[in-house]
């Protein structure tokens, strides 16, 4: 089903602006307006007045008025969608609007006495009801195709071989060992040095009186 919002600006500069608010119902546009302006943020609400219904033909009305109780101006279609009723009562309605702008929840509510004419309503956003997580994931991510043929084994990682007589391991410490070994060896030799050859005889009292010390 169809809505749209319409915008009236009075020519005249103290009147105030009127939005009017049209559902399609039953083969005409049912219409409610305002002139406080239309909720968008929720638990905002607006007083309304029921008004008569618009043919489907001006649906697209947009231009100047000259002939309105309101008095003269300019009508422009302020929003435009389709809605979906969750509720329609003498008293009570539920619509969910769905438009360019206007995206939400809608209750329009009345407490007319039964002894009067008149219907003044209020018109008000709800809050709408966060979709959960899990809903939310299985919306975004498409499900996957049934699987046809061989169902592969889970990739597990290779297990480490212990070191043993065998292995790269147990070679890379005997290597290593025997590196060790060397370099002893080479230690020791360097410290086992003979003594340097005495040729003079100073270099011969030098030794002896070191060596009696």
């Amino acid at each position: 089903m169809r809505f749209f919002i319409q915008e009236f600006t009075p020519e005249s500069r103290t009147a105030r602006k009127l939005y009017y608010l049209r559902l399609e119902r039953e083969g005409v546009f049912r219409g409610w307006v305002m002139s406080a302006g239309f909720p968008e943020k929720a638990g905002i609400q607006r007083g309304a007045g029921r008004i008569g219904a618009y043919r489907l033909d001006q649906a697209n009305f947009e231009g100047e008025v000259t002939s309105s109780r309101y008095g003269r101006g300019r009508v422009t279609i302020r929003d435009r969608g389709s809605y979906r009723t969750l509720l329609w009562t003498d008293r009570k309605i539920e619509v969910r609007l769905k438009g360019e702008k206007v995206d939400g929840t809608y209750r329009l509510t009345t407490e007319r006495p039964r002894k009067t004419k008149a219907e003044k309503w209020v018109l008000e956003k709800l809050k709408d009801e966060p979709v959960p997580k899990e809903q939310s994931q299985l919306k975004k991510s498409p499900a996957k195709p049934a699987h046809s043929g061989k169902l592969k084994s889970p990739k597990t990682k290779p297990r480490r071989k212990k070191a043993g007589k065998g292995t790269s391991s147990s070679r890379v410490t005997r290597t290593r060992a025997k590196s060790r070994r060397r370099k002893k060896k080479r230690s020791s030799r360097r410290r086992k040095r003979r003594p340097k050859r005495l040729t003079t005889a100073s270099s011969v009292a030098r030794w002896l009186i070191g060596f009696r010390k």
